[in-house]
């Protein structure tokens, strides 16, 4: 059930279905190539790979991970209500989100999403498969924050400068 509830919650952060698809950047292309090469990586290297040579304590860690991944991601979702967009793009009619997640993180869904793909593999104590998904999805998250932060920045303009140097972009203390 918690693979199945931060599966969805990874998919719908990124999937748009009010709007026609547009092409996919490079940045819609990594995500589920990352998603999707994971899977046979993790489970690999779950039958062939370390597994057995970690601790079982690392299932736990995983678990609860994901746990914290799923409520933090929902509840930034929560937090946008209207503002949410999968592509990223400013809802102009929206005032900035500064509550929830928001007050710490600028982009808590994206931090969500990194933590669910370290999670998940780990829970079949499968690092390969973590360092698999992260491969693809932090170049991915990379560029999507750039633009994003652009967006925001042509919307909001000072507002969101103002917020910039108050908060974390993506992991607090450090990036």
């Amino acid at each position: 059930m918690i693979l199945t509830a931060g599966m969805w919650l990874i998919a719908t952060s990124f999937v748009d279905v009010d709007k026609p698809r547009e092409a996919p950047d490079l940045a819609n292309r990594l995500i589920p190539i990352g998603l999707i090469l994971s899977i046979p990586v993790s489970v690999v290297d779950r039958l062939w790979g370390l597994a057995e040579s970690l601790p079982d304590g690392l299932v736990i860690f995983a678990v609860v991970m994901s746990l914290f991944a799923i409520v933090w991601g929902i509840s930034a979702r929560i937090a946008l209500g209207q503002a949410y967009s999968p592509r990223g793009a400013a809802q102009e009619q929206t005032n900035l989100i500064r509550q929830g997640p928001y007050k710490y993180l600028r982009h808590p869904l994206y931090l969500a999403a990194v933590l669910w793909c370290i999670g998940w593999p780990l829970f079949l104590k499968s690092l390969f498969g973590s360092l698999t998904a992260l491969t693809f999805i932090i170049p991915a998250l990379r560029i999507r924050i750039n633009d994003e932060e652009q967006e925001l920045v042509r919307v909001f303009g000072d507002d969101y400068r103002k917020y910039q140097e108050e908060t974390w972009r993506l992991l607090p203390f450090i990036y």
